[in-house]
């Protein structure tokens, strides 16, 4: 059971000291950590729930197949770019197969952007897609360090936001599970090489 008056004292730090317009509702509170949310009470199940419905875009030969067509019809622009054009294609044909309503579409497509925003960040060359590549020892290196954020406590797609009275406060992405899937299966499509390991 969440503490009211601990939440409010809480909402009014985020407010007042981290600058947050938006409202954030304690999802869970442990000794030395609390976890906001600014998704409502059930939208992390809802969310699995739509995913479960897609189970496509984690089928790695057809993503490549669409990032295929995607790097064909457009190879002067970057890989990164033609993986999230075909992931993107592929949601909205499975979106409508599958009924889902534009509001889970949305859901999921916000996590396949934050995806795209990670791997553009860690392929910084910018390969393009009709170009040879190879990744440089550097990008192998970022790939390896996002991974690496994204096993620890302070994961990629989460926020920490600071201490409040002795507790860690961490904005958590009921999605961050399955965005880390779409990463590793990302940098395989777009560098045609495994991804790098400890």
């Amino acid at each position: 059971m969440i503490d009211d008056e601990f939440e409010a004292r809480l909402g009014a730090w985020l407010r007042d000291e981290q600058a947050l317009g938006e409202l954030r509702r304690v999802a869970r509170h442990d000794p030395g950590r609390v976890l906001v949310s600014k998704f409502e009470s059930g939208f992390a199940a809802r969310l699995n729930e739509t995913i479960a419905r897609l189970p496509e875009l984690f089928e790695p030969a057809l993503v490549a197949q669409a990032y295929d067509d995607a790097a064909s019809s457009a190879p002067s622009s970057s890989r990164v770019a033609a993986w999230h054009i075909a992931t993107e294609a592929l949601l909205a044909t499975l979106s409508g197969s599958r009924g889902l309503s534009s509001d889970e579409q949305a859901e999921v497509q916000a996590g396949i952007d934050s995806v795209a925003a990670l791997l553009d960040s860690i392929l910084w060359t910018a390969p393009l897609a009709g170009d040879e590549y190879v990744p440089l020892p550097g990008e192998v290196e970022a790939y390896r360090q996002a991974m690496l954020r994204l096993d620890t406590d302070l994961e990629l797609f989460t926020r920490f936001y600071g201490e409040f009275e002795g507790a860690s406060v961490v904005n958590y992405c009921p999605g961050a599970q399955f965005a880390r899937l779409l990463v590793a299966q990302a940098w395989t499509i777009c560098t045609g090489s495994d991804p790098p390991t400890a």
